[in-house]
């Protein structure tokens, strides 16, 4: 099985697990809640009862405390509350019955409390009768003789075993509850557990995939370097034959010269000469640059260089003549020479002597320019040996002609392979947005659901590996904007305070991790209300706060902000990030912002990344007319500092970067109707749940045959549009919904939605007819924004 073809089975058995764990989880924890809640009705209902029992209880005793006032004084008015608890006793059985009627264990009770409490009455309304017949004497002896008392007690007994009965029933019920609890509490605990470890899997492969591929394109950065160089010698070379054609002269003298002259341009040699042989020696007797002093020097073939190229007849090249043996060490050094180009020049078929191009630096020459000093060398050997016959020239400039395609073949299949190089990375931006959107969007879903305090900083940490990979992406992606000129930058109002603040809080869970301060401090003259470019003032400060606790074991990272100078439209802001952390070697620091170049071998093993970073910050912070320097000592912690020159910024329009509040979407009578269109399974349950969240409406659809189908079939408000998808793509489905006669709204806005992050991709999605563009990993909040902006857009036009 193919590497590419395992690790596409790998996440997708990874995720399908996370989402098979997910459901389970889910279903789990809904039957749950469900009986906790029929368990909570039946403990609620058995508290009633017992409530019930004691309205009851005291209707009964209202009855018997009015009848002894009455039998006492006599007067009428001292019977209201008994007549009153007549008119209520039997409802409140009637209810204690139904109550009871689930609770077979009571009926032999209850049934029992109707019939004392109906002798109880009677005995009630007897006295009450004798007294109104004017035998208070009757009453009282029947009162005396302690029926009524019996009845009573028999009724308190009866109720008070109900009410046992009850509480027992409530405790049982509590006790079940705090075990489904406990149980639901436990499942989710070690489901999430699994789910996090199987996202680390899944993670742990991503990141060496992401290895695999900065090791490619590595690779190709450096055949992109010689196929650059190629290019250029391929051109000198060309205009080098171009040059001889010209010659119409074409004397051996003037070719020799021309040589010593092409060949020092094509190698970028300190010097050139050709020796010419005379018996044992040979004869300097043409010469370019420093080498133009030696002239009619001459040097023994024998023990020479120049001699070994004449014997084997091939061309040589001496990298170093401190440890090549085959050269004369002491010779090289006097004339301060440490590396060099030997190539035997031809006459009629005899080699008649060579020519060296010689540099006082070792390991100049490489490979390509040896390539091709020897082509040009040997064009101009046949040069030489015809050079006084027409017909023998024409031949020549055949030759030459012949090379020069080759040479614009190879020029061709260097331009071909930077353009390699920007689908290469366009692809591996997809490839890794793609999984990428998969792992923030069920991070995000897991932080939004109810997580224990351990649990969530899982979460919270597989959310900041995956922000990493993320950034490692986006520095890759702009280093090739800025190798191709299209970095770009806005201009806006912003609050650089607050911006600030927004950048340290998303970076507090990474500090707090391994237990260091970060803090800010703000000069009192520093002017907060700036017009730039926030999202660029961001991605410096993420890289190097990054950096700075990345490299920080132990103590505190610091940002200071100052104000430099200013002027009636311009202010010179600086920043500096300090650190206590492992701090840089002098040797090391000149070179830390070219491209790919960390402080040694054993940080890239122990910290990772691209070397990008502190390049890419350079490059933004020049272009925003600033510097960018450092201060740092091994083992005492560095301090990055740039400064930028930026306008004045407006209070009215001034904008936080990207912690305001979320603003509510518009709303309408008729709720509004969102169309997906997403092939990617785990893609699409993140943005259902993030519409959901949003409390919006969605369908989902499959490829773009589906998009069409659906907008066939119902009327949507908006839709948003993977671009690659199966069957029919997100290009070919909006080419087709723009022109088509059977879509009631064929200008529906749609918006992109792409793990293509290159400007290229987001002028394809407009020239396709798209409105908008989303790169992939998608968040909520860039989802709000969108749909603010067109769901407000949507609101203004029904409303005209």
């Amino acid at each position: 099985m193919k590497t590419s073809e395992k690790f596409s089975k790998h996440m997708t058995v990874g995720f399908a697990f996370c989402l098979i764990g997910l459901i389970a989880i889910g279903i789990f924890q809904q039957k749950s809640i469900q009986d906790i809640k029929e368990i909570s009705t039946k403990r609620a209902q058995a508290r009633s009862n017992s409530y019930e029992m004691v309205v009851l209880e005291n209707l009964l005793t209202d009855a018997e405390t009015s009848q002894r006032g009455y039998l006492l004084t006599g007067r009428e008015s001292y019977l209201a509350p008994y007549r009153q608890a007549l008119n209520e006793i039997p409802q409140s059985y009637k209810d204690l019955e139904e109550r009871f009627a689930s609770q077979p264990s009571q009926h032999d009770r209850i049934n029992r409390i109707e019939v004392v409490m109906n002798d109880k009455l009677k005995e009630l309304a007897k006295t009450i009768e004798l007294k109104r017949t004017k035998k208070t004497k009757n009453a009282l002896l029947l009162v005396n003789s302690g029926d009524g008392k019996l009845y009573m007690d028999e009724l308190r007994t009866l109720f008070k075993a109900v009410d046992d009965e009850q509480r027992k029933m409530v405790s049982s019920l509590s006790a079940e509850m705090e075990r489904i609890v406990s149980l639901a509490a436990a499942v989710l605990f070690f489901g999430s557990v699994i789910e996090i470890l199987i996202v680390g899997y899944l993670l742990l492969l991503l990141i060496r995939r992401q290895k695999e591929r900065e090791f490619a394109i590595y690779a190709l950065g450096d055949a992109k370097n010689v196929l650059e160089k190629q290019q250029v010698l391929s051109s000198i070379v060309i205009e080098t034959q171009n040059e001889i054609a010209a010659n119409e002269d074409m004397d051996p003298k003037s070719i020799m010269d021309l040589v010593v002259r092409l060949s020092t341009n094509i190698t970028g040699s300190d010097g050139a000469i050709i020796e010419l042989v005379d018996g044992d020696e040979l004869v300097y007797s043409h010469a370019y640059g420093a080498a133009h002093a030696m002239l009619g020097f001459r040097i023994k073939k024998a023990g020479s260089f120049s001699g070994l190229c004449l014997e084997q007849g091939r061309a040589l090249n001496c990298k170093d003549s401190e440890t090549d043996d085959r050269v004369n060490r002491e010779a090289c050094r006097k004339v301060k020479l440490r590396s060099m180009i030997v190539v035997p020049l031809m006459h009629r078929g005899s080699i008649i002597g060579v020519l060296k191009n010689y540099s006082a630096k070792p390991n100049y020459f490489d490979e390509p320019t040896f390539n091709a000093l020897k082509l040009l060398t040997g064009f101009l050997s046949g040069a030489l040996g015809k050079a006084h016959e027409f017909s023998e020239k024409k031949a020549v400039i055949a030759d030459l002609e012949k090379a020069k395609a080759e040479l614009i073949v190879s020029r061709d299949k260097a331009e071909q392979a930077t353009q390699a190089k920007s689908r290469f990375l366009a692809n591996m931006s997809h490839e890794i947005r793609t999984p990428l959107n998969g792992i923030l969007g069920m991070a995000g879903l897991l932080l939004d659901g109810q997580l224990e305090s351990e649990q969530r900083d899982y979460a919270n940490g597989v959310k900041a590996s995956a922000d990493s990979l993320l950034r490692l992406v986006n520095d890759v992606l702009d280093f090739s904007k800025i190798e191709s000129g299209h970095m770009e930058f806005e201009q806006v109002n912003f609050d650089m305070i607050s911006t600030l603040r927004d950048i340290l809080k998303s970076f507090s869970f990474a500090a707090k991790q391994k237990d260091l301060q970060l803090s800010m401090t703000v000069a009192t003259e520093f002017t907060p209300l700036i017009k730039g470019d926030p999202g660029r003032m961001r991605q410096i400060f993420m890289n190097l706060i990054g950096n700075a606790i990345k490299f920080t074991q132990k103590g505190s990272i610091e940002v200071i902000a100052t104000q430099v100078s200013e002027d009636a439209n311009n202010v010179v802001l600086r920043f500096d990030i300090k650190d206590t952390g492992i701090g840089i070697s002098k040797d090391v620091v000149q070179n830390l912002f070219q491209e790919f170049v960390q402080a040694d071998v054993s940080t890239t093993r122990r910290y990772g990344g691209t070397g990008l970073g502190l390049s890419i910050c350079k490059h933004l912070v020049e272009k925003m007319s600033g510097q960018m320097g450092v201060e740092s000592e091994p083992g005492k912690g560095s301090n990055f500092w740039f400064t930028v020159r930026v306008l004045r910024g407006q209070a009215e329009n001034t904008q936080s970067e990207n912690m305001s509040p979320m603003e509510d979407l518009p709303v309408r009578e008729k709720p509004w109707r969102i169309l997906v269109g997403e092939d990617n399974q785990i893609n699409q349950i993140i943005i259902a749940k993030m519409l959901e969240h949003l409390g919006l409406r969605a369908d989902i659809a499959g490829n773009g045959k589906e998009v069409i189908d659906s907008l066939q079939a119902r009327p949507y408000d908006l839709i948003l549009m993977d671009c690659h998808m199966p069957e029919m793509d997100g290009y070919e489905a909006t080419a087709f919904i723009r022109e088509s006669q059977t879509i009631a709204n064929h200008k529906i806005p749609i918006i992109a939605m792409t793990a293509n992050a290159m400007k290229e991709d987001r002028e394809k999605t407009l020239a396709s007819g798209m409105d908008d563009f989303l790169s992939k990993p998608l968040d909520k909040r860039k989802v709000h924004t969108m749909l603010l902006k067109w769901l407000k857009h949507l609101n203004s036009l029904e409303t005209v």
